[in-house]
């Protein structure tokens, strides 16, 4: 709903799409996780996902990673990663994450805290 209201821009980060389109604590939380929710208005310091921004929105290319898991740990070794096209997919151990950053080395793409 965001980027059709926004001429198919992203928003720059989470607590921008939480103020008026997903204010649900338990969105930005994965359910295995355990992870106790904070204020809305920081929930990218909290959220269980790592949010890329891309400021180009649609036009980016559809293999980009959006969003992804911030721990390997909360399944047992690997993250769940949508790209921007999706549909999501199970990345056992970060190591398709891990080549696109090697392959976009200017794309500054973090990984994932227990990798």
């Amino acid at each position: 709903m965001y980027v059709l209201d926004h001429d198919g821009a992203f928003p720059p980060n989470f607590a921008t799409l939480a103020r008026t389109y997903a204010n649900a604590p338990k969105l930005y939380i994965c359910p295995s996780s355990g992870t106790e929710p904070g204020p809305m208005e920081t929930v990218d310091e909290w959220m269980d996902y790592i949010y890329i921004y891309w400021p180009d929105g649609t036009n980016t290319p559809a293999h980009y990673p959006w969003i992804y898991e911030r721990r390997l740990s909360h399944h047992g070794g690997g993250i769940h990663v949508a790209p921007i096209g999706g549909p999501a997919f199970w990345d056992e151990g970060a190591r398709w994450l891990q080549a696109f950053a090697k392959d976009h080395p200017e794309l500054d793409i973090p990984m994932p805290e227990d990798l």
